[in-house]
C-alpha cells in the first residue's frame, strides 16, 4: 500500500508594525489528489510558564490564557483528564479543520487505500511551528494517529533535502552509539531501545553494533569502519543560541557541522535516530524561543534523507511499541510513512493514559521533501534470503544474544584493512576455568551471524558432542565441508579441493581439478565434493601442517572469490572466518596452534586474503594446558588477541538480562509471553542488586531470569505485558 500525501505548506506573512516586520499569522495551503485548500492561520503570543510564546491561533477562537495554562501542563505532564485531546483538536483546527478533513477523506484515493499521508512542510527554522506536537491532532471524535477507518501517517517534510536513495537489498547495519554508559540513569532508555534493536538483529532484520562513551572521533571512525545504514544516537541534546546540539562524551556539545562530517565518513547513511531531548524541535535561550531549524531538521537539509527525531519523553511501553510496529513494517518492505504510522498507532493503543499524556505522539519523522510516500527503505525479498540462510545454517537462534562486548568490539580487527600491522589473525576467548554455562558456543553463533551480515563466510566447526576432531585431517574436512553447505545454500560453485593433495597417498573419486568440478552440474559436483570429503576423512595417516595449510588457504581464498561477485553484502573484502569451538578437547588441538602459531595476522588464509580464526578454550579442562602454553607464548604478539570467556560483567549483566525480557521467546508458557519491564523510577543500584543474583552466567535466560523477573513483577519493581495479545486484539477491532 502506498499512502497518497497530502501537503500541508504554512508560509509565514508579515506586516508592519512600528516601521518592522512583525510576523502576523501564516498562509496554509493544504493540497493533493483531488484536495485543494488555502487560508489564514493568524499568530497570537501566550505566555507558558512566564516565558512568551508566539503559537498559531485556532480559527474559531480560543482565550489566551487558556492555552498558555494547557501548554504549560503538557510541559510538565500534569494535564487534566481530556486535555491532550482538547490540545489535538486545537492543532486540528489550525491545520486542518473538518470541512478540509472531509474532504481529505472522501478523496478518492485515500478511499481507494484507506490510509493518508499528511506531509507537513515549512521553512526550516520556523521554531514557533516546530515546537508544537502536531503528531497528536484530534478530529474531535479520534486522534489522527488511532482513527478507526482510516490510517493517517504525518510526516515533516524539509525543503530541499537529498534526492532518494536506492533501497536496501539486505538486512540494514545499524549502529547503535551512546554518547555515556548504557547503564546510567539517563540513558537507560536508550538501552532498552537497544534491546529492540537486538531482538530485531536475532530475528534478521538488522546487523547492529553498538559503541558507548563515544566521542565525535569515535563516531566518524565507526561510520567509516562499519559503514552504517542507519546510525542511533542516544545522548543528552540541548539548544544553545539556537543550534541544536548532542553532548557525546566530547568535553563540549557537538552541533550539525561537526555530526555530518562523522555521520557520513563511510559515505551517507540511509537515516538518523535522535534519542535526546530537544532533538526534534526548538528550544529556549534567554527565556525566548528562538528561531531556529531542530537539529533533525538541519541533518535532513544537509543530506541525510531520514531522521527520527522525539521532541519529548516517551514511556517505556509506548516507545517499545511504536519501535516493534515500525522496525518490523520497514523490514516486510512497507514504506517508511506507513511504518511510523503503524508504529504510532500500536504506541497510542497501548498507552493507558493517552487523555493525559503525549508520549505517544512525541517521535517525530523528518524527510526530505524528494523521498516519495512509496520509498521503501528495505527490499524484504532480497534481504530475507540471507536471513533465512543464517537460520538454515543455525547462526540465528533465540533468545537474544547478550554481553561479551570486549570480544564482539575485536571484530573489526579482522579487517583492518588500512593497516595491516593492526589486523588480528586469531581470536581466542579463553578462561583459566571450566567455560561450561558461559555460551561459548552461542558467541561463536553470534559472531558468524554478525559476519554473515558484514559480507563474509562463518566456518562453524561445532559444537562436537561426542566426537570432536581427532587430527588435523577430521580439521580440514569439517572447514570443507562447510563451504560445500555455503556454496549450495547461495547456488554457487565450490570448485577448489586443493587440500586433498596434502596428502600424497590419497587416490580421488574421479577428477577433482577446479575445470573438471566446474564441468559438472551442480547435483553431480555436489556429490563428488561429498564423495571425496568422505574418503579422504577415512584415509589412514597424519597431515603435514606445513603442507596441509598452504593448500587450504588456497582454497579457502578461492571460494572467498567466487563469493565475492555472489551480490550484496558479498564483495571483494569478503573473507572466511573459522569458528571453532571448545577446541581444548579437540585432538587435533596440537596441529592446529602449530599453524595459527607461525601464521599470524593471516590466520589460516593467505597474506592476500587472510582467513582469520576465532576459537574457544577452557586452558584448565583436557588439553587445556597446551592452550595456556599457546596463550603465553602469543599473548601482546600483532595478530593475535586472548580477551576472557567469563561470567558476565555486572553491567553487561543488567542491561543484557533485560534486553532478553524485552523479547518473548517460549511463547508456550504464559510466563514467557509476557515482555518484562522495570518501572522508571527503579535506580541503578537496585538492578544491579537483583541481577547480581543470576551470577552473570548467560544460562539463566532458560528459567532463573524468568524467575526472577516474575518476583519482581510481584514485589512491583517490574512490569508485564504481552505486546503481542494486545496487538492482536487492536488488529481484530481495526482489521
Amino acid at each position: 500500500m502506498v499512502l497518497p500525501r497530502v501537503f500541508i505548506d504554512l508560509v509565514p506573512r508579515y506586516e508592519k508594525m512600528d516601521e518592522q516586520d512583525r510576523k502576523a499569522g501564516w498562509t496554509v495551503t493544504v493540497s493533493g489528489p483531488g484536495i485543494a485548500a488555502q487560508y489564514e492561520l493568524d499568530r497570537r503570543e501566550v505566555s507558558c510558564d512566564g516565558v512568551v510564546r508566539g503559537v498559531p491561533a485556532r480559527r474559531g477562537g480560543m482565550p489566551a490564557d487558556d492555552l498558555g495554562d494547557l501548554l504549560s501542563r503538557l510541559a510538565t505532564k500534569s494535564c487534566l483528564d481530556g486535555e491532550v485531546q482538547h490540545y489535538g483538536r486545537w492543532l486540528f483546527d489550525c491545520l486542518l479543520g473538518l470541512e478540509t478533513w472531509a474532504s481529505v477523506r472522501q478523496a478518492l484515493d485515500v478511499v481507494a487505500v484507506k490510509g493518508v499521508e499528511l506531509a507537513l512542510r515549512w521553512p526550516p527554522d520556523e521554531a514557533e511551528l516546530h515546537q508544537l506536537s502536531w503528531e497528536a491532532m484530534h478530529d474531535g471524535r479520534n486522534a489522527l494517529a488511532g482513527h478507526p477507518d482510516l490510517l493517517v501517517a504525518i510526516s515533516r517534510v524539509v525543503p530541499a533535502g537529498p534526492d532518494e536513495p536506492p533501497s536496501i537489498t539486505r538486512p540494514p547495519k545499524v549502529l547503535f552509539a551512546v554518547g555515556g554508559s548504557l547503564d546510567e540513569d539517563t540513558i537507560r532508555p536508550g538501552a532498552m531501545f537497544m534491546g529492540l534493536l537486538k531482538a530485531f538483529e536475532m530475528d534478521g532484520y538488522c546487523s547492529s553494533k553498538a559503541v558507548q562513551g563515544v566521542t565525535i572521533d569515535s563516531l566518524a571512525w565507526h561510520c567509516k569502519q562499519f559503514q552504517p545504514d542507519i546510525v542511533h544516537i542516544v545522548a543528552h541534546g540541548e539548544v544553545v543560541d539556537g543550534e541544536g546540539l548532542l553532548q557525546l562524551a566530547d568535553r563540549d556539545p557537538v552541533g550539525v557541522d561537526s555530526l555530518m562530517p562523522a555521520l557520513t565518513a563511510g559515505g551517507a547513511p540511509l537515516a538518523v535516530v535522535l534519542s535526546a531531548c530537544q532533538s526534534g524541535g526548538p528550544g529556549l535561550t534567554g527565556g525566548k524561543l528562538v528561531d531556529a531549524s531542530p537539529l533533525a531538521a538541519e541533518l535532513v537539509a544537509r543530506g541525510i534523507p531520514i531522521v527520527s527525531a522525539v521532541a519529548g519523553a516517551v514511556s517505556e511501553p509506548a516507545c517499545r511499541l511504536y519501535t516493534k510496529q515500525l522496525v518490523e513494517a520497514v523490514y516486510r518492505g512497507v514504506p517508511v510513512v506507513e511504518a511510523a504510522a503503524k508504529g504510532r498507532r500500536a504506541a497510542l493503543q497501548q498507552s493507558g493514559s493517552s487523555s493525559t499524556q503525549l508520549d505517544w505522539a512525541m517521535p517525530a519523522l523528518f524527510v526530505g521533501e524528494e523521498l516519495s510516500s512509496s520509498f521503501r527503505p528495505v527490499d524484504a525479498a532480497a534481504a530475507g534470503r540471507l536471513v533465512d540462510i543464517a537460520k538454515r545454517l543455525r547462526l540465528s537462534e533465540p533468545p537474544v544474544f547478550i554481553g561479551r562486548n570486549a570480544i564482539m568490539g575485536l571484530l573489526d580487527d579482522l579487517f583492518e584493512y588500512e593497516s595491516s600491522s593492526s589486523r588480528l589473525g586469531t581470536i581466542a576467548a579463553v578462561r583459566d576455568a571450566s567455560i561450561k554455562g558461559l555460551g561459548g558456543t552461542r558467541l561463536l553463533r553470534e559472531i558468524g551471524f554478525q559476519l554473515l551480515l558484514r559480507g563474509h563466510l562463518p566456518v562453524l566447526l561445532g559444537p562436537f558432542d561426542t566426537e570432536p576432531p581427532a587430527g588435523l585431517r577430521d580439521v580440514v574436512v569439517e572447514i570443507l565441508l562447510a563451504l560445500e553447505d555455503l556454496a549450495r545454500q547461495f547456488d554457487v560453485s565450490l570448485t577448489s579441493l586443493r587440500t586433498l593433495s596434502a596428502d600424497p597417498r590419497f587416490e580421488p573419486c574421479g577428477e577433482v581439478s577446479e575445470e573438471a568440478l566446474a564441468a559438472l552440474t551442480p547435483e553431480d559436483r555436489g556429490d563428488r565434493v561429498l564423495d571425496n570429503l568422505a574418503a579422504f576423512r577415512e584415509s589412514a595417516g597424519s597431515l603435514d601442517p606445513v603442507r596441509t595449510k598452504s593448500r587450504l588457504a588456497a582454497d579457502l581464498d578461492a571460494f572467498a572469490e567466487v563469493m565475492s561477485t555472489a551480490g550484496d553484502p558479498f564483495s571483494k573484502d569478503t573473507r572466511v572466518v573459522v569458528l571453532a569451538d571448545e577446541v581444548h578437547r579437540w585432538g587435533a588441538l596440537e596441529p592446529l596452534l602449530q599453524i595459527l602459531g607461525r601464521t599470524g595476522r593471516d590466520g589460516l588464509g593467505t597474506a592476500k586474503r587472510p582467513a582469520p580464526v576465532i576459537f574457544t578454550a577452557s586452558s584448565r579442562e583436557h588439553d587445556g594446558a597446551r592452550v595456556k602454553a599457546f596463550s603465553e607464548s602469543y599473548d601482546g604478539k600483532p595478530g593475535y588477541a586472548f580477551p576472557e570467556l567469563d561470567v558476565l560483567t555486572i553491567k553487561e549483566a543488567v542491561v543484557g538480562f533485560q534486553w532478553v525480557l524485552l523479547h518473548p521467546w517460549k511463547k508456550n508458557k504464559p510466563e514467557y509471553r509476557q515482555v518484562y519491564a522495570a518501572k522508571a523510577d527503579v535506580s541503578s543500584e537496585v538492578l544491579d542488586a537483583m541481577f547480581h543474583l543470576l551470577g552473570g552466567r548467560p544460562v539463566a535466560v532458560k528459567r532463573e531470569l524468568y524467575d526472577l523477573a516474575n518476583a519482581l513483577r510481584v514485589n512491583e519493581t517490574f512490569v508485564a505485558n504481552d505486546d503481542e495479545q494486545a496487538w492482536d486484539n487492536y488488529l481484530r477491532l481495526h482489521p
